[in-house]
């Protein structure tokens, strides 16, 4: 099912009558405030981590990935007591994040 809400698309998944998960695609038009944090197209990980690093990287292809992959990186936070047992995912396509790839390859 796929909602308007405000400026934002808003994708739900669901079971019987339970919401099991949906998806919002960020943009120039749409920022939602997630988990207290506004999110941007310009908001990194690394903004996000800021508020707990609790976070984790997921990656199913950084480099050299072939022609026909979509490579997708990812921020996972875990359903936990504390979240009310909602795990949160942030993620984004690596030509997105190819800034900061290349500024990891220098570093290291």
């Amino acid at each position: 099912m796929a909602f308007e809400l405000g400026s934002c698309t808003v994708y739900y998944w669901s079971a019987g009558s339970r919401i099991t998960g949906f998806t919002v695609d960020v943009g120039p038009s749409c920022s939602p405030t997630i988990r207290g944090t506004r999110i941007g197209p310009r908001t990194t990980f690394g903004k996000i981590l800021n508020r707990d690093n609790l976070g984790q990287f997921t990656a199913d292809c950084i480099y050299s990935c072939g022609n026909a992959a979509d490579p997708v990186v990812g921020l996972t936070y875990r359903a936990s007591h504390a979240t009310g047992f909602i795990s949160v995912q942030y993620s984004t396509s690596a030509d997105q994040s190819d800034e900061a790839i290349e500024l990891w390859e220098r570093e290291v």
